[in-house]
């Protein structure tokens, strides 16, 4: 759960930044303008804005922007809600439909235009299925909210990811979540607690070690120092005597 909520936290900082960026950022305007006019209007902390648009000038980050930009005209699955969150559309929707809308029909929602077009072909082929499946299925079948969208999109969703959804919680009880995928990225959540768990253990064993080490040192000296021989310490007792 740590894992998730910390990448969580960086992709919604990521995109905050990305809206600050389409606001204000504009290569030919003074740097010292722009920074007093977000503080005024957005509060952000004046000398971390600058960072950011002295960064956003560099031909590094341009090269990157141009690159990201590129990759994102290939997205076949685009949408049409802008900045809103899906979970600000299901929340609406739960609001007017008094029930949880199915991720089905959250896709329609997020793809169709109020004139009836769509946000891309693909976008169309998929609410063509969605139709085609919610029609022809029965009662019967056990069609879930969940199978309709998942057969709809006729190719496997990426593992940790759904559409609609966004990225998974490491929990079997996360909302609208395909039992598949969650098991799939449960196991790598698991994998990377269980290994941080025992990096954690070899790491403390280390320092119990070196400790000992310098109890042992001790102990030698003040025996050297007193006359008196006494055991070595190793940590091996398991408990401690009574006084």
């Amino acid at each position: 759960m740590k894992g998730w909520t910390l990448k969580n936290i960086s992709e919604k900082w990521r995109g905050y930044k990305g809206d600050l960026k389409r606001q204000y950022f504009d290569e030919t305007s003074n740097i010292i303008d722009v920074v007093d006019r977000v503080y005024v209007e957005r509060k952000v902390d004046k000398s971390q804005f600058e960072k950011l648009m002295i960064c956003w000038r560099t031909d590094e980050d341009k090269k990157s922007s141009e690159q990201n930009s590129k990759n994102r005209s290939k997205h076949d699955q685009s949408h049409i809600v802008g900045t809103k969150s899906f979970a600000r559309v299901a929340e609406e929707m739960e609001e007017e439909l008094k029930r949880e809308p199915a991720r089905s029909e959250i896709y329609v929602k997020t793809r169709v235009r109020v004139d009836g077009t769509f946000s891309s072909r693909a976008s169309e082929t998929v609410v063509a299925n969605i139709n085609r499946i919610t029609t022809t299925a029965t009662a019967s079948e056990g069609e879930s909210s969940q199978d309709v969208l998942a057969k709809a999109l006729e190719k496997p969703e990426k593992i940790g990811r759904e559409i609609c959804i966004g990225m998974l919680p490491p929990s079997n009880g996360c909302r609208r979540a395909s039992s598949g995928q969650a098991h799939s990225f449960i196991s790598l959540q698991v994998h990377e607690e269980l290994k941080n768990q025992f990096d954690q253990v070899q790491k403390e064993n280390t320092q119990i070690k070196d400790q000992m080490k310098l109890v042992n040192n001790y102990l030698k000296f003040v025996s050297e120092k007193i006359g008196v021989p006494m055991p070595e310490f190793n940590g091996n007792a398991s408990g401690t005597e009574d006084e």
